[in-house]
């Protein structure tokens, strides 16, 4: 469904007045006509009917798209024409007969989509469309149905006559025999209209929505009108044109005497076209394509005609209503073509501009010469603006201006029940036989309104004396007479007018003449309500193409020469100062931190004379300040509520300041809104006087901010104390942190005090960590760091200095066995120790007497404060081996840095040092692990002593082996006496 098909419902008739700029069209008399069903669309489409024949009277027409059916079977929805006489009634419209036959498929055909009256001819006909209609065919066995659209003719009477080609032709021109590639889907009716001698109905639908416009002709001869003719522009390859969706045929476009077809095509390569297109044998050929300049602005969907500046040819009205332009706030265009001698430029002569969002351009309508004056008129709708606006230009002999004349809006016009008011219009009818054309606009709702007389007068008006001394005008003494005449054709008024005007102390504006305006009007009288229509003879209008406003003026007595003019020479020096008043050049470098809260500006203005320029008084002479955002005024104060202060200051230097006078000023900001984003402030200082000068221009005066960030920063337990004791364990014996020895942690507190850094830079504190004595050994072993802002996160800084063991920290992994404990006791030696002359040792890097590791842990998730939890154990094997019998300290450092790649904020780093205090554990068992050199040495004394054992066996000849002889006499030795039996055996042998 077009964007058209979704408003409106309710029309309004609108009498013109033969007056000018302001009024043309009267208001307070609107003829209010009302739908029968809530919902159906009535007035959707609007035309303007003289009925000759029989009862001659005039009505208004109206379509009702979403009417109900009217006695047919099985048929729901139609959509209507209704026919309403011109009555104060609001209900009195009458239903047009048109569709009778059940056997169509109406069902949902928008009937009354558009409407149209066959003007200027006697007995002139009515066309009504419905562009939905569906015309069933059969193809073989199935049921084929085509929305080709269907248009009604009928009698000036709007009555059917049988005997009337125009009416008995059927209006289905589409061929539904075949698909939407060529016409079977033609939506024929969406527009349409009629002349003397043809009907021409649109269709968007034709050739996949190309779009296309029929035309079919009778021979004005009524014993001949049974001869027709149809031609159309045919298949012109353009798909998704919508040719069609607009289209009117008038003559004294391309020429004075034929007819020409214009066609509005709002697709039409996405900017819209409008095409003019004229009738041959073989059909309509287009002869000229205007194009729309802005894609999706429907620029053709709307058309008229009409003769603006009186040259005997018709201009073009194009309306684009989803023109936009964001920059200008527009919605919505009309473009104005005026008619070159039987031409058109590409390019529109005019182009006027709605609102945004008000669909200015909907409609657009010729309506006479509503005013009288010899030039064509024309209204556009914006039915979206408000509760809808139509706007009346009218023509003159340059063309049309800018501004309209009048603008009618819905909420003015009878009891305030428009939404869309202006959703279609018709015009250029006189309704009531006033001579003045009359306006039909249609919307959701109603209204109609009348022309009244004209008032024509003479005035004379004259003020003295042309100069006057304000000091010669004491208290309530008149010295200045204005006389007025004036002379009218209705009745007189007060003849007799006086009155006294005296000066307001003191007078500010010496400079500026007084002026004195004279305007006129006319009393109104609030009509009575009737059901009958107003005389509008007693409510006459003053004539608006007669000045009705006059101006004259005179000048105070000045000391500026004898031009009475002056001519000033002010000069202004500004510049920021700091808290001692000094300033740093033309941009002062603030090194702002939270604690600051006042910034002032010092002003220096003179009116002194230079070179060729004269110095005379100065009047009114003001300094404007602009307050930039980041800074507040502070010369006001409020004990009840907070002052919105304008981001602009305005000071009163003199009236006048005289010649050769300097006025100095200073000025107190707060720097409230500077924050940490701000780089740079800068004002704007503008001289201003209503003497003569021409050489006053902005003077911007600047100061560059460098943040300065005061975050606060310590440590709640600087001094940690604890003793160590117990056997000594190697490295390789321990699994759990608690292994290593007693646990030694620190808090680190960071407030910001002022506003987070956010995605300016990162606080960080960067650790000096003691993690092993001179030779080496660990000293305090870190376990674990924890950074808690927003939330609670582990610092895991990139090199390897919190638990390098990769130890189980304590309470998180498994329990050890006792057969582990028995075999790593195997490892240590117990050594009793008892602390007697206990000596001091202190442990720091500085001094070379530890070993300490540098790490960074930023604060990542922080925002107003944070916490560093760091946590150690203290080497207690190292303590046990070297320092059994000393107290130990050992200190380390932390310091607060910012890491920030903006050179506009900086921060001092801070550095506080934390101390642990080691002390043995008297009388207890010190665990003992041997020194290397005792076991080495050991080891040494062993070999010797093997070696000289070995030197001894062998000067005793140990080594040396027996000869062949002696090994055999041995071994025959050895077997003798194993053959003699031993005293045992004797023995027995005995027994």
């Amino acid at each position: 469904m077009s964007p058209r098909l979704l408003l409106c419902a309710v029309l309004a008739v609108y009498q013109g007045t033969p007056t000018c700029t302001g009024f043309n069209v009267d208001e307070r008399f609107p003829v209010i006509k009302e739908g029968k069903t809530k919902g159906s669309f009535f007035g959707f489409s609007v035309a303007l009917h003289q009925q000759t024949g029989g009862s001659k009277k005039y009505l208004l027409l109206a379509g009702a798209p979403k009417e109900k059916a009217q006695s047919l079977q099985n048929v729901n929805e139609t959509g209507a024409v209704y026919s309403c006489p011109l009555t104060t009634v609001s209900n009195d419209c009458t239903r047009m007969d048109l569709v009778t036959s059940p056997s169509e498929m109406v069902e949902g055909m928008w009937l009354g989509v558009t409407v149209a009256s066959q003007r200027d001819q006697p007995g002139g006909r009515v066309l009504a469309c419905g562009h939905r209609y569906v015309k069933i065919i059969q193809g073989g066995t199935e049921e084929q149905r085509r929305m080709i659209g269907k248009c009604y003719v009928r009698s000036n009477d709007l009555t059917y006559d049988p005997n009337d080609d125009w009416q008995t032709y059927s209006y289905e021109v589409c061929n539904p025999s075949f698909d939407l590639e060529l016409e079977g889907m033609c939506n024929m009716g969406i527009s349409g209209g009629m002349t003397d001698t043809d009907v021409y109905i649109g269709a968007t639908g034709s050739y996949v929505w190309q779009g296309n416009v029929h035309v079919t002709w009778r021979d004005p001869d009524p014993l001949n009108a049974w001869d027709s003719i149809g031609k159309d522009f045919g298949q012109l390859k353009k798909r998704y044109s919508y040719m069609g969706y607009s289209v009117l045929e008038e003559k004294k476009l391309l020429t004075h005497d034929d007819y020409t077809v214009v066609t509005g095509s709002p697709r039409d390569e996405s900017k819209g076209s409008v095409v003019f297109g004229t009738k041959n044998d073989k059909g309509i050929e287009s002869v000229l394509t205007i194009r729309g300049e802005q894609v999706g602005s429907y620029f053709g969907s709307s058309l008229a005609v009409t003769d603006l500046n009186n040259d005997d040819w018709n201009d073009l009205i194009v309306g684009a209503p989803f023109y936009f332009d964001r920059m200008n706030d527009h919605g919505g265009a009309v473009y104005i073509f005026m008619n070159e001698n039987g031409s058109f430029q590409k390019n529109a002569t005019v182009v006027l501009k709605g609102p945004s969002a008000s669909g200015f351009g909907f409609a657009v309508a010729a309506i006479g010469d509503i005013n009288q004056d010899g030039f064509q008129d024309f209204a556009v709708g914006a039915p979206f603006h408000d509760s809808g606006k139509v706007y009346i230009w009218m023509g003159s002999k340059q063309g049309v201006s800018e501004r309209p004349s009048q603008v009618i809006e819905g909420k003015t016009v009878g009891n305030n029940g428009f939404r869309t008011f202006g959703y279609s219009i018709s015009g250029g009818m006189d309704m009531d036989d006033n001579t003045y054309p009359d306006i039909l606009i249609g919307s959701l709702d109603d209204r109609i309104a009348l022309a009244r007389p004209v008032i024509h007068l003479t005035k004379d008006f004259v003020v003295m004396p042309k100069i006057v001394d304000p000091n010669q005008c004491p208290g309530n003494t008149p010295c200045i007479t204005v006389t007025l005449c004036m002379s009218f054709t209705l009745s007189n008024g007060n003849k007799d007018f006086k009155k006294n005007i005296s000066k307001q102390e003191p007078v500010r504006d010496k400079l500026e003449p007084v002026v004195f305006f004279l305007n006129i009007s006319l009393h109104e009288p609030k009509p009575k309500s009737r059901r009958s229509f107003q005389n509008l003879d007693f409510f006459p209008v003053l004539s608006q193409e007669q000045k009705l406003t006059q101006r004259t003026e005179i000048n105070f007595q000045k000391e500026c020469g004898s031009d009475n003019k002056c001519s000033s020479n002010l000069k202004l020096r500004a510049q920021f100062v700091d808290s001692d008043k000094k300033p740093q050049g033309k941009f002062q470098v603030l090194q702002f931190n939270s604690n600051m809260r006042i910034v002032e500006l010092m002003v220096n203005v003179t009116n002194i004379p230079s070179a060729g320029k004269v110095a005379e008084d100065a009047h009114q002479a003001m300094l404007n300040i602009t307050i930039p955002e980041a800074l507040r005024y502070s010369g006001v104060r409020s004990t009840v509520r907070p002052l919105e202060v304008s981001a602009s200051l305005i000071c009163e230097l003199g009236n006048p300041l005289k010649a050769n006078e300097n006025v100095s000023l200073s000025l107190k900001f707060e720097t409230s809104g500077i924050n940490l984003y701000t780089q740079e402030i800068e004002s704007q200082l503008l001289l201003s006087t209503v003497s003569e000068q021409f050489d006053l221009k902005p003077v911007p005066v600047g100061l560059l901010i460098e943040n300065t960030i005061l975050p606060s920063f310590s440590i709640e337990n600087a001094l940690v104390q604890t003793n160590f004791g117990g056997t000594v364990m190697g490295e390789s014996a321990m699994v759990n942190t608690s292994d290593v020895g007693s646990l030694v942690e620190f808090t680190f507190n960071v407030n910001m005090r002022g506003q987070p850094l956010g995605d300016l830079g990162t606080l960080a504190v960067e650790f000096e960590w003691p993690f092993e004595v001179a030779n080496g050994k660990w000293l305090l072993y870190l376990t674990k760091v924890v950074v808690a802002g927003e939330s609670e996160t582990e610092c895991r800084p990139p090199e390897p200095v919190i638990n390098m063991l990769n130890l189980t920290l304590s309470g998180s992994g498994p329990r050890r066995t006792k057969r582990q404990i028995v075999g790593d006791d195997q490892n240590t030696v117990v050594v009793h120790v008892c602390s007697v002359g206990v000596h001091r040792v202190l442990k720091e890097c500085s001094k070379g007497t530890a070993r300490c590791v540098k790490f960074r842990c930023p604060l990542l998730n922080m925002t107003d404060s944070a916490k560093i939890y760091v946590r150690s154990r203290l080497w207690n094997s190292t303590m046990l081996e070297d320092y059994s019998n000393a107290e130990v300290m050992v200190k380390g450092e932390a310091t607060l840095k910012l890491i920030t790649d903006k050179p506009t904020i900086r921060m001092d780093s801070q550095t506080t040092t934390f101390k642990v205090e080691i002390k043995p554990v008297e009388g207890v068992e010190t665990p003992y692990e041997l020194p290397l050199w005792i076991i080495i040495s050991a080891a040494v004394a062993g070999i010797v002593l093997l070696g000289i054992i070995i030197l001894i066996l062998w000067k005793c000849g140990f080594f040396q082996r027996a000869s062949r002889r002696e090994m055999y006499e041995a071994k025959a030795q050895k077997a003798e006496m194993k053959i003699q039996p031993s005293e045992t055996e004797r023995l027995t042998e005995d027994y």
